[in-house]
């Protein structure tokens, strides 16, 4: 019977032409539209110097930046900052005004700030640098202000210097794929993958007795309500990473998107964000007695109002947020999600892509647990 109930999902799945066209169809459009529209702009501005001011407060000999800053090189060795004299921050101010320069870097010891007049592609490969280097900064930080250092920690830290100085030898920005827009296609995974929410959520609500005619017939057959669920989640998921994975291969495979990192966690990675994203709409569809339009709407608030914050509408946003609001960025799926690829591709399979992969597998498990425990509590007086 369990059997059954699994192959009925897929053939509804399948069929399902909303749910196709939203995690599938409108994702490679998208994905499309922003090949063409950003694939050659990296390329044609990244040998070009960009001029910034470096301000330095407090002890100068404490400032660890500006002695990086002279060894970011791009690719082919050319620097990629152009560092321009400002007596101080007025008169750099004015230049930033002036579009003289890209941006302002003020350094205070081992902290950097980024100051811009306004966004665009250079801006973003500086926001990319800054980034790169204050995530690095955090890692080191957090290591030396340890409580107890071992032989282990020490070792770590030393690892991490070394692996900072290949980093500026390399070329300034770690990690496989230094172009900012990359992150643009990390948000279509994790739209892909928060999009799934909603068909979990409809099968939920079509097995409840108070909110159609087959949960009726569903409520009274020999059936127990968690294992048919289960059944039809399981259904769904083979669909979504079936999907996920027709997506990935196209935007790797055939329009040549780098999405940095091994490939083989790449493919694991979005596995588990679609995990996280149908597991959520599992949750939300057991949630009060909502209808399913309702239901829905709750959802795509979550999954557009997220990438939205995440960058999937406005690169530097997710950036923002940081500054502003960096708690956010931690409860958000779709930042979470974004920030596994990001850190896959810029550090590999440190402890900053674990943190991703564990939040979001332990998230996964909570709302899949929450969920079966309330669709085993659902009684009906009558029918």
């Amino acid at each position: 019977m369990i059997a059954r109930i699994f192959v009925t999902q897929l053939k509804i799945s399948v069929r399902t032409r909303k749910y196709i066209f939203w995690t599938l169809l409108f994702p490679l459009a998208l994905g499309l539209l922003f090949f063409f529209a950003f694939s050659k702009v990296y390329d044609q501005e990244q040998n070009k110097p960009l001029p910034v001011v470096i301000l330095v407060e407090g002890d100068k000999e404490a400032a660890v930046f500006p002695e990086l800053a002279k060894e970011f090189t791009y690719n082919d060795g050319t620097a990629i900052l152009e560092e321009k004299a400002a007596a101080d921050r007025a008169e750099a101010e004015q230049l930033l005004k002036d579009k003289e320069i890209t941006g302002i870097i003020t350094v205070n010891g081992y902290e950097a700030e980024l100051t811009l007049a306004e966004n665009g592609t250079t801006q973003s490969i500086l926001t990319g640098i800054l980034s790169s280097y204050q995530s690095r900064k955090d890692i080191m930080m957090k290591l030396m202000l340890s409580d107890t250092i071992d032989p282990e920690t020490s070792q770590e830290i030393s690892a991490m210097v070394n692996e900072s100085r290949a980093y500026v030898e390399a070329g300034g920005m770690a990690g496989e794929n230094k172009d900012p827009y990359i992150t643009y296609f990390y948000n279509i995974i994790a739209m892909i993958s928060l999009m799934g929410s909603m068909a979990t959520s409809s099968t939920v609500v079509h097995s409840m007795a108070n909110q159609s005619s087959e949960g009726i017939r569903t409520d009274i057959s020999p059936v127990r309500k968690p294992p048919f669920e289960l059944a039809q989640f399981a259904a769904i998921c083979v669909i979504q990473f079936a999907i996920t994975a027709i997506a990935l291969t196209f935007y790797i495979y055939i329009l040549g998107i780098r999405f940095g990192g091994n490939m083989t966690l790449i493919y694991l990675t979005s596995f588990l964000a679609n995990f996280l994203g149908l597991s959520l709409g599992f949750l939300v569809g057991h949630v009060g007695n909502a209808s399913e339009n309702t239901k829905e709407n709750i959802l795509m608030i979550i999954t557009l109002g997220g990438g939205f914050m995440s960058g999937l509408m406005y690169g530097d946003m997710k950036v923002i947020v940081e500054e502003k609001f960096p708690l956010f960025n931690r409860i958000n799926p779709a930042a979470v999600i974004t920030d596994s690829f990001y850190s896959l591709n810029i550090f590999g399979s440190g402890s900053r892509y674990c943190r991703s992969v564990i939040y979001m597998a332990a998230l996964s498990a909570v709302f899949m647990i929450i969920g079966v425990c309330l669709s085993r509590r659902k009684q009906y007086a009558s029918l």
